[in-house]
């Protein structure tokens, strides 16, 4: 995977703590398919990693997936 992903949990009170998760996706250049393949799999690994555990209460995904909203990487953490 050529791109990064940062998590980051913040206490903002005693009791409330948000996870904020911000990443970008592999780029395209000449066809939306190309490369989506890796930006679905870029995108499980994101939900299946940066989601678990349960010491946030609220999660806040910011993301340039570099698709388009009828791709199967904008449905993977669905």
């Amino acid at each position: 995977m050529t791109r990064k992903v940062l998590v980051v949990d913040v206490k903002i009170s005693e009791k409330t703590v948000i996870r904020l998760i911000n990443t970008h996706l592999a780029p395209f250049s000449t066809s939306k398919k190309q490369n989506r393949q890796l930006r679905l799999d870029q995108a499980k690994f994101i939900c299946d990693s940066a989601f678990h555990g349960n010491s946030w209460d609220l999660a806040i995904i910011g993301m340039d997936m570099n698709d388009t909203p009828d791709s199967t990487v904008y449905r993977v953490c669905y």
